[in-house]
């Protein structure tokens, strides 16, 4: 008898939905995604022009245009979204499909959250990627900025306002057990200023890991001269920041909050299996004696007697 197109079509998602929940195709993506990046480091070191804009400009940008035009180059970055977006479908049907089946268990509330630690991390990483990607798509960047500590503000018109940057406290490095870094800046000490066009001014400090916020902008800091105590740097004193608009900042870490709470579960999970090993071990080193119970009493429906007492030793001794 034919099947009708409804039936097809069922059976077709049931046979997609099991094919991208393969972990055999985990192990296939994650491989060709690692040839894939090996092929990519040579050709992004020989040709860093290429490939520079991209944490300037949007990649919907750089991709229609420096990425179509060099695809000699290119080719590997549209291979891997590529790969990425089967990664993630994979990983999202997959982790479903174990969770479907936890919750089909009947563990009880404690019991089913515990195990959903794993899942929950998978479920994290995704989060983690579409923020990247929303980071990449709709991220509002301008060109990267110079400011000097002596020199006229930085005007950003785009802002409404401009920058101003000073100096306080800078760290150094004072070990001794490294001669050749004594000196050097762990921390500029860089504080910057943003007079908006109200006059209001907010000051905030800025370095490599500690991007400031000023109005919905993010500023972070891309380099600065000198980095030796004293001087150096050919005797240039100024900073250069990169200035972004990232709306996918928020998501991204959102799943970085969801990843520590799956890691919270998963750890949970571990401490309570340890706990139940544990006292499972110490009741076998007061368990069952001889006579089946603790303390020799016998178990529980068991009825000890003389005969089945000798044959249990008779049958002890000959093992």
């Amino acid at each position: 008898m034919a099947r009708g197109p409804l039936s097809l079509a069922c059976s077709l998602l049931s046979f997609g939905w099991r094919l991208m929940g393969s972990v055999r195709l985990s192990i296939i993506l994650c491989l060709l995604l690692a040839a894939d990046l090996a092929v990519a480091y040579p050709v992004v070191r020989w040709n860093l022009v290429t490939f520079v804009p991209l944490g300037q400009i949007d990649i919907w940008t750089w991709l229609s245009t420096y990425g179509v035009a060099n695809l000699g180059h290119t080719f590997w970055f549209f291979l891997m979204l590529l790969l990425l977006a089967l990664l993630g479908v994979n990983t999202f049907v997959c982790s479903t499909q174990r969770v479907g089946g936890l919750l089909r268990q009947g563990r009880g509330l404690a019991g089913t959250l515990l195990k959903l630690g794993p899942h929950v991390m998978h479920y994290a990483v995704l989060v983690v990627l579409l923020g990247y990607l929303g980071s990449y798509m709709l991220s509002d960047s301008l060109p990267g900025r110079a400011i000097n500590p002596k020199g006229p503000p930085l005007r950003v018109a785009r802002m409404g306002g401009e920058f101003t940057m000073d100096v306080s406290d800078p760290v150094y490095y004072r070990g001794g057990r490294l001669p050749f870094f004594d000196g050097w800046a762990l921390d500029p000490g860089i504080h910057l200023s943003f007079r908006d066009k109200e006059g209001n001014v907010s000051r905030k400090k800025v370095a490599y890991s500690v991007p400031a916020s000023f109005d919905g902008w993010d500023v972070r800091l891309m380099d600065f001269y000198p980095k030796r105590e004293g001087g150096g740097g050919m005797g240039l004193n100024y900073i250069k920041i990169s200035i972004r608009r990232d709306p996918g900042s928020k998501i991204y870490l959102a799943g970085l909050a969801l990843f520590v709470l799956g890691l919270a579960l998963y750890v949970s999970d571990l401490i309570r299996k340890r706990a139940r090993r544990d006292a499972s071990l110490e009741g076998g080193d007061r368990g069952p004696t001889a006579g089946g119970g603790p303390g020799g009493e016998p178990l529980d429906g068991q009825t000890m007697t003389p005969d089945s007492a000798g044959e249990s030793g008779l049958r002890k001794g000959a093992i």
